[in-house]
């Protein structure tokens, strides 16, 4: 498929998409939602060569697809997570192909991501949606075992905002199962000290973000000398040289979601101090993506605090009048469509074009 008829596709997927989950938050339906999700879902399980990884992972299921139990424990555990190692097998023993495995990881993570912004961002979910599946999906059909991490990662942040550790710990253990990098965002918790307390500044936001990603930076070097630290970073390496130009230009765009939350970080907390966290979010983001340029395994770690920015964008319309909002929310759109059109489809990231079929056979 050419490439602009690949461009329309992934827009006419992503826009429908959230123009039906619009209508089925908004009439409450959980049929009309699901219908919404599906999509890109379905643009992620009929793709064939299609993702920077695409072959990597169609390997990954030819290799496992054969390996029982015992011997994943005794061998392969230290190549492929338990979480992914089954959900290839089931993906073999339903379709004895890789169209149920690519499906249902797209599956997986979107669902999951809906259910934390649903949980988050209620009053702006399908902005919220809509900028997720133009700013980070794409990337997430790239990075198939994270993309699960992710998602189940954004519910996690749920459980800070509702001050559960418990169940905090425990989402980010079930998101390790698929890739062990979320395990490095543990020490995310202690966010919910800076929105506490109305004494938390934006400094203080800037500061602790800092601190936190520093001191991860800080144990890495005793991290990767651990089989999980080898195995959550072991194919970074091809990421740390990602294309100047690129990184540039990510940086950048997720720099302008940070400049303008902290210009109205007081009215964005005063109308729902839980944005003092997703702000936190935002910075953090960008100092990872900051770091990138040192290691690939915080340019990938990023990801993981993207929703914060995500959130930022879709509550700023609340701010302005009625009026002004509508400008606001377009110009949200617009920022995420900029992204997708320059990251993606003029810079080439994530190699998503051109759009091949021929999955889910």
């Amino acid at each position: 498929m050419p490439d602009i008829e690949s461009l329309l596709l992934y827009l006419l997927a992503f826009f429908v998409s959230t123009i039906v989950v619009f209508f089925g938050v908004r009439k409450n339906s959980k049929l009309i939602t699901a219908a919404g999700l599906t999509p890109p879902v379905l643009l992620a399980g009929f793709r064939q060569d299609v993702g920077t990884d695409y072959a990597a992972y169609e390997l990954m299921f030819e290799q496992f697809s054969r390996v029982g139990l015992v011997e994943y424990l005794n061998y392969g555990s230290d190549n492929i997570e338990f979480g992914f190692y089954a959900l290839i097998q089931a993906s073999n023993f339903l379709t004895a192909n890789s169209s149920l495995m690519f499906t249902a990881t797209a599956a997986i993570t979107i669902v999951c991501t809906f259910i934390a912004i649903k949980k988050i961002m209620p009053k702006a979910a399908a902005l919220t949606y809509l900028i997720y599946l133009l700013v980070l999906y794409p990337q997430t059909l790239n990075m198939m075992r994270q993309g699960i991490a992710i998602s189940i990662f954004f519910i996690a942040v749920y459980f800070i905002i509702t001050k559960k550790p418990g169940k905090y710990v425990l989402t980010v253990l079930i998101a390790s199962l698929f890739h062990t990098s979320a395990l490095y965002m543990l020490p995310v918790y202690f966010a919910r000290y800076l929105y506490k307390s109305k004494k938390y500044s934006l400094f203080t936001q800037f500061a602790f973000a800092i601190l936190l990603a520093s001191s991860i930076y800080l144990l890495l070097p005793v991290t990767l000398n651990t089989e999980i630290g080898k195995l959550a970073t072991g194919e970074y390496a091809s990421y740390a040289g990602t294309d100047v130009g690129t990184s540039n230009f990510i940086f950048l765009f997720k720099a302008a979601v940070v400049v303008a939350a902290s210009i109205f970080y007081g009215p964005l907390v005063r109308k729902n101090p839980t944005m003092a966290l997703m702000v936190f979010l935002a910075i953090l983001e960008l100092a990872f993506i900051g770091l990138g340029a040192i290691s690939g395994v915080f340019a990938r770690a990023a990801y993981y605090a993207s929703l914060g920015g995500f959130v930022c964008l879709a509550a700023l319309p609340r701010v302005f009048n009625r009026q002004q909002s509508r400008i606001v929310q377009s110009l949200a759109a617009s920022y995420a469509l900029m992204y997708f059109l320059i990251v993606y489809y003029y810079l080439g990231y994530s190699e998503l074009f051109p759009y091949q079929t021929g999955g889910l056979a």
